[in-house]
């Protein structure tokens, strides 16, 4: 196989990957809406003035701005949703989702998962085990995939979240699920490129993804472990790539001398 089909190959996975996992959480997500309304706490906003007199309307625990008056790149919302949200002083959960990803690579994904049409990938897990046999590359992400496209759950079956009085008292929250979304992405993304690297297909050089992961925080890596502990409580409703990403994030997260 030349290396521009193996490239192709590597890049196709790896989208999956991605997809999969922001889809699964965005899914998870309309399930509890759909069984335990109660699971999910809405973003709570406000609105403020910067030094220029801008309207800024920021949301509990996020750290980006979701709308900045007379600046419709760097905003989220439109004027009629400030209208509307400011009104109410919150946003419901699963808009907010939608509303925070927006921009981002990943938000056709999320929305259309939000909207009830999971994404499906068209490779088998047998496509990804081929793939890791041909590359020869010891990548914790792909495997993962290869067993996950055998477990993705059917929606045909039976229905019901488990421990639904845990999840109506310890509600999940935008914050953690933005931070959970942006993480598998960041955490397969960074995978992907040591993978091509690592065959000579790339030469770009990205910051080791611990660095990366310290520099946002413990807040924003400490979210993952949260909605995998609260998913696997609900039990029919795992997200799996969620959770290895979790893994994976821990393991580079562990307290070494560098970080103290």
């Amino acid at each position: 196989m030349s290396n521009v089909a193996l490239t192709a190959r590597i890049g196709s996975v790896y989208s999956d990957a991605k997809r999969i996992a922001v889809s699964e959480l965005a899914g998870f997500i309309v399930k509890c809406k759909r069984e335990v309304p109660d699971a999910l706490r809405p973003l709570k906003i406000k609105c403020r003035r910067d030094k220029k007199g801008k309207k800024v309307v920021t949301g509990y625990k996020l750290s980006e701005p979701l709308y900045i008056e007379g600046d419709p790149e760097h905003s989220k919302m439109t004027e009629e949703e400030v209208k509307e949200y400011l009104e109410r002083g919150f946003i419901p959960n699963w808009d907010a989702v939608e509303i925070c990803t927006r921009g981002s690579d990943m938000h056709d994904t999320v929305a259309a998962a939000l909207n009830g049409q999971p994404y499906m990938s068209e490779k088998s897990s047998q496509d990804v085990i081929c793939l890791l046999a041909t590359t020869n590359q010891q990548s914790t992400l792909l495997k993962g995939l290869a067993v996950v496209l055998d477990l993705l759950p059917d929606d045909s079956e039976e229905k019901g979240l488990q421990y639904a009085d845990f999840l109506k008292r310890n509600k999940i929250g935008v914050d953690k699920i933005i931070n959970t979304l942006s993480m598998e992405w960041l955490a397969i993304t960074y995978e992907e490129n040591e993978v091509l690297k690592a065959l000579g297909a790339t030469k770009e050089n990205v910051p080791c993804l611990r660095e990366q992961l310290l520099a946002y925080g413990d807040r924003f890596v400490d979210s993952a472990g949260k909605i995998c502990g609260k998913s696997s409580l609900a039990r029919r409703y795992l997200c799996y790539l969620t959770i290895i990403a979790a893994f994976c994030e821990r393991s580079y997260r562990h307290n070494t001398y560098l970080r103290d």
